[in-house]
């Protein structure tokens, strides 16, 4: 698994790129991403980093 933190660029396949605003650690993190003005909590294992 990536090492995520607040503030990454990520890209989802469906929603497109975005910055992580939170992590909540657990068995798969799930990562608050805001997609412009949407945020959504996807599990960690389906976005990818961007750095």
């Amino acid at each position: 698994m990536a090492d995520f933190d607040i503030g990454d660029k990520i890209k989802h396949k469906v929603f497109g790129e975005g910055t992580i605003m939170d992590i909540a650690e657990g068995n798969s993190a799930n990562l608050t991403i805001a997609f412009g003005k949407d945020k959504k909590v996807i599990k960690s294992s389906y976005v990818k980093l961007l750095k």
